[in-house]
């Protein structure tokens, strides 16, 4: 059936026309007239259009396209020049920076000390030196020497160092940081392979590099990062 044979009287003289319809004073709306009921039923029994049903088919047996979800998350931070990522489950905290009190004859290592956190004594380590950084790229280097600039989206607030606490085999640990940016989510084939500029030690611990805000986050391998703590614990 054409559009030409189905009479849309409600369009013309219905509510969706002038109301002319002498039945609107007896059935108040269109959709409560027979004739508009009457209507519905000759479209609905219209026979299909040529191919209507392969066309249906054929899109229905299409496989869905799902949205790619987020494979991983990490906690990035800055030391020294460098931002590193670790994985959002190993993070206790990231606490304002405090004093580190020294302990007897583990001075000059990558063990700096104990840090009062939430009332407990937390072990705190240079995560620079365990990763073989430069000098001038961790907590030791002098404020007159330049940094590399940082892009205001990976600040954190007020642009002062933090205390990144973790959760390791070895209990709760501390490692000092320069800036925390804050949790970045990730797909894995955004990721990108080592680049061998980087620091040979760092290279070690860096399992990915995650390109973000204009800056390469290295993700650190928590297996080896966590040996070589073992290591400078023992």
């Amino acid at each position: 059936m054409t559009a030409a044979a189905l009479d849309d009287c409600w369009r013309r003289i219905g509510v969706q026309g002038d109301r002319s319809c002498p039945e609107l004073a007896r059935h108040i709306h269109c959709r409560n007239c027979p004739t508009y009921a009457a209507a519905g039923r000759r479209v609905l029994d219209t026979p299909m259009p040529a191919r209507y049903r392969e066309e249906w088919a054929g899109q229905l047996a299409q496989p869905s396209a799902r949205p790619e979800r987020h494979t991983g998350s990490a906690v990035v931070f800055r030391v020294g020049v460098e931002w590193f990522g670790i994985p959002t489950e190993l993070c206790a905290g990231i606490l304002p920076e405090r004093g580190i009190h020294s302990l007897p004859h583990r001075q000059g290592g990558a063990v700096l000390g104990l840090a009062n956190v939430e009332g407990t004594l937390v072990l705190c380590l240079s995560l620079a030196a365990i990763l073989g950084l430069a000098p001038e790229a961790g907590r030791g280097a002098s404020s007159a020497e330049p940094r590399a600039p940082v892009s205001a989206a990976m600040r954190s607030p007020g642009g002062s160092a933090r205390l990144l606490v973790l959760t390791s085999p070895e209990g709760r640990l501390a490692m000092p940081i320069e800036e925390a940016h804050g949790v970045c989510r990730f797909r894995e084939r955004d990721l990108h392979a080592v680049p061998a500029t980087l620091a040979k030690c760092a290279a070690n611990h860096t399992r990915a590099v995650l390109p973000l805000a204009e800056r390469a986050v290295g993700l650190l391998d928590t297996e080896s990062l966590f040996r070589s703590l073992a290591e400078h614990l023992a």
